[in-house]
This record gives C-alpha cells, structure tokens and sequence, in this order.
C-alpha cells in the first residue's frame, strides 16, 4: 500500500534528535529498521537488537538508497542525512506515527497484556466489538485482521513502524477500534511508544520469558507499562486474584476496575454460573449480571470476565457483550478440543508456562472420566529455569507424562528433557520421546476409552524450529492424522 512522500524537515519535528548533520532536505517515501529492506528515498533507523545492531549497516543501508539514517551513537559523516537521538526504537515509533498521519488518533485502541490469556480475551473483544456494530480491528498472536482481511502474524505485536502502517490502513479502510495484544517485548522494545489506549487489561503474570526480561520483578515493570500508556479517559481493567495487580494499578494513569474470583474487595467478582455451566456471573454494586461463554475450564471463565468488564465499562451494551462471548466457542490452540471415534478425547493447547500448564491439566481432569495424560516439552534458547516447575506440575495433575521436544531450536532435545526431569520423582510416570511426532503417536496409542491426551506447548504454532531449521508441524494436525490412520477419523 502506498503513503505520500514527506519532507524530511517534517518528520524531524517529531523526534527528540541532540545531533543532526543535515546536508539536504529529501522526500521521505518509507521507514525500515532493516537494512536489507531499505528502498531509495526510506529512512533507517538503526535499533540496537539482542542478536545485532543496526548501527553495523548504515552503509549497507545508505548504499541502497537509504535517504536519511536514524543513530543512537556517532557514527561519522555519510553522504546522507545523520540523525542522532537517544532512543532509536522510540524514534521509530515517533516517525512512524508521523509518516503515516497519526492513524492512531483516529481509532480508539484497547490493549491487553499478561502471561496467559491474552490471545483469549483479544478475541472475545474483537467479538464483542462487533456484535456491537463497531468496525473492528485485530492485532495479536493468531493474525492481524479487520473486515475481510486477514494477515499472518509475524510476532504478537508488530515492530513500530510496522504496526502504525497497520493502524493507518485499518483507519482508511473504516475501521475505528482496534483491539490489540501488547507482549512485553513489545512494552520493552517500544513498539507501541506514543500509543495512547482507551481500554487496558492485565490478565496475569506468571514466569515467563525470564531469559529476556532476567527476573520476574523487570518482567512485571515492563508489563505495567502498558497502563502508564492509558488515555487519561479511559480505563484499566486488572485481574485482582494476581499478585501483581497492585503494580498494574499503581501505574495505570486513569481509573481502574478489578475483577477476579477470589477477591471479595474486586470491583467485579467473578462466579462460576450452576445452572448453565461453563457461564458465569459478575456480581457488580449489589447487581448479578450473567452471561456465557462456550470455552472450558475456570481461567477461560476469568478470561470471559476480563473481555467483559472491558466492553462493559468502556460503554457497550450488556446485549452485545452476551451476543460476542456466545458467538467464541473455539479458540485455536487453546484448550483447542476433540472425541475420536474410539471415546479419546485430544486437547492441544499452547501452554508453554508452569502456570498455564497448570490451568490446563485441571481444567482437562475436570472433563475427564479417565486418566489425563500430557505430551509436553520446553522451548531451546529460552528460560531453563521454568522447565523443572513444568515437570513438576506435569507429575502433579497428570497420570502419564510424554516428554518430547518443543522448538529445541540450538538446543540437545535430551538436554531440555534432562532440565525438566529434575522436577519429577523417580516413580512418576514418565516416558521421553524427543521426537514429537512419535511422542504424540505414542500417547494417542496408548490412550484408552474415556481418557484425555493434553498436547502441550505448541498450540496454534505450524512449525517446528530446531538446528537452526525450521519445518512444517501442527500438533492438530498431527494428532487428527495419526487418529483417522490408526483408529478411524476423529
């Protein structure tokens, strides 16, 4: 899609630049932080990374036509525009939401953020939004997507430049709220700096990408910043049960509401309805408001009330909220569910953290006649700390655990079984199979009438990384195969 060309004098009156060598005044026709995506008349913004910096390819940058180059440090006269400024990925928001018009002003923007349920609660939003007769956009974990478009998301929430371009094509096609996912990488690395959002949510925080974020304290800090970035007219909407929601609160720069099921003092409390399970009841000022929802399990009831509270308090009908969360009944990769012909029933889910494996085998032994098993593994490259908790909530709540790979990526996928293994006793039961395919095969074999299979870790992903390569694999997929081949379609 193309935007106007705009003057580089333009753009600069929107950064915070200490340092600026200017030898022209180009036309602007696009922004990259990668180099090799650098077309003549762009500007790069050379961001520092966890693997490279950018700094290292102004040149390439420049010889491709780079018309002006955005640096945090000196990097020496160039034939080219040098703009200096102390954060570049701020920078690159900064010019962004300038290149592309201000998009965001146009769009009321609610944004969740939290280990669990993110993806849950973004498209029980995006449903409610709809049944409400708003033009709805979506940006999460799933896909990018509003009217009839659909886009495969890259990563949960797109680098800056990226996600303002995506905002400004949403705005001119009519879209006027968007509701979105903001990891913490995405909080970290401002990717959403200079957005202001009308709705915030904290589902929870568990442990979690503590290779990156190092300890849960940072990991918490960088969550909260999301509700330091509220519109000071809209709201925050904090699961009360998490410990953390007291850090959420205190950031937030605009009222807060709670919910939660275990607090008696949460603005919304949160009960399970007995008469047509798995509704629930959000009991608000003395009134009991109930509604459903078609997705198992306790935490989805919490996540039902969190979308809710949401679409509630920022003003949409009880009618329409009733009609979206009726209108969800799957949400792919989580709690993602099936009976084979031969009484199995397989549930994949995406629960890659001890909390959210937790959440997931009790919610499975609670629509369960016979035994639970799991087949699980931990992500290479990433926090070994959580895979001994993981083994250890396996060896809890499962009768039979699979231990296989999950995107060992550089990592032996012994080693990796080896790290969650430590948090099982010696007399669990426990099979390692580091070929996941035969893992799964392995546990659908061995299952009987009445049993659950939990597939764990993968969840919507289609891919399995590992050795530096990546293959095609869907747990659904696998699983479906494997039960139509061996014990007729599912």
């Amino acid at each position: 899609m193309a935007f106007e060309s705009i003057r580089l004098s333009h753009l600069l009156g929107f950064l915070e630049s200490n340092n600026l060598e200017r030898i022209a005044d180009p036309w602007i026709d696009g922004l990259t932080v990668d180099s090799r995506r650098v077309e003549p008349g762009w500007i790069f913004v050379a961001v520092s990374g966890t693997r490279m910096n950018g700094h290292e390819f102004v040149d390439e940058a420049i010889g491709r036509g780079a018309a002006a180059v955005v640096v945090e440090h000196d990097v020496g006269t160039r034939t080219v525009p040098v703009i200096r400024v102390p954060n570049s990925r701020a920078a690159a928001a900064r010019l962004a939401s300038a290149f592309y018009g201000n998009p965001e002003k146009s769009i009321e923007i609610v944004g969740i953020t939290g280990t669990n349920g993110k993806t849950t609660v973004a498209l029980l939003l995006e449903s409610i939004f709809h049944h409400a007769g708003r033009q709805t956009g979506l940006i999460g974990t799933l896909f990018y997507r509003w009217k009839k478009r659909k886009i495969k998301a890259e990563r949960t929430t797109p680098d800056a430049i990226e996600l303002f371009a995506l905002i400004r094509r949403m705005a001119d096609e009519g879209v006027r709220s968007l509701i979105m996912e903001v990891s913490s990488h995405a909080l970290d690395m401002d990717r959403v700096h200079g957005l202001r959002f009308q709705g915030a949510v904290f589902t929870n925080l568990s442990r979690d990408h503590l290779d990156y974020h190092k300890t849960m304290k940072a990991y918490a800090n960088t969550k909260s910043r999301l509700f330091r970035s509220l519109d000071p007219f809209g709201v925050g909407v904090i699961n009360a049960d998490d410990p953390m929601a007291a850090l959420m609160s205190k950031a937030a720069a605009a009222r807060v509401v709670t919910y939660g099921a275990r607090k008696t003092d949460s603005d919304y409390r949160v009960k399970p309805n007995p008469i047509q399970p798995p509704g629930f009841l959000l009991i608000h000022r003395g009134r009991t408001l109930t509604f459903p929802t078609g997705l198992p399990g306790s935490f989805n009831r919490l996540n039902a009330a969190a979308a809710a509270v949401t679409a509630l308090e920022m003003g949409l009908d009880r009618s329409a909220v009733e009609r979206g969360l009726a209108a969800v009944n799957r949400v792919p990769g989580r709690m993602e569910g099936w009976i084979s012909r031969c009484g199995i029933r397989v549930v994949v889910d995406y629960a890659h953290t001890p909390q959210a494996l937790k959440q997931v085998l009790k919610a499975a032994r609670e629509i369960t006649e016979g035994r639970v098993s799991v087949v699980f593994g931990c992500g290479g490259d990433r926090d070994r700390g959580k895979r001994p908790q993981m083994g250890r909530v396996a060896q809890t709540l499962a009768d039979q655990i699979y231990l296989t790979s999950d995107n060992p990526r550089n990592e032996d996928p012994e080693a990796i079984i080896a790290d969650i293994r430590k948090g099982i006793a010696e007399t669990a039961a426990v099979i390692a199979i580091p070929d996941r395919r035969t893992a799964i095969q392995t546990a659908l074999r061995e299952a009987r009438k009445g049993d659950t299979v939990l597939i764990a870790g993968k969840g919507h992903e289609t891919v399995q990384e590992s050795r530096g390569e990546t293959e095609p694999f869907s747990d659904v997929e696998e699983a479906r195969r494997i039960l139509e081949n061996e014990r007729g379609a599912a």
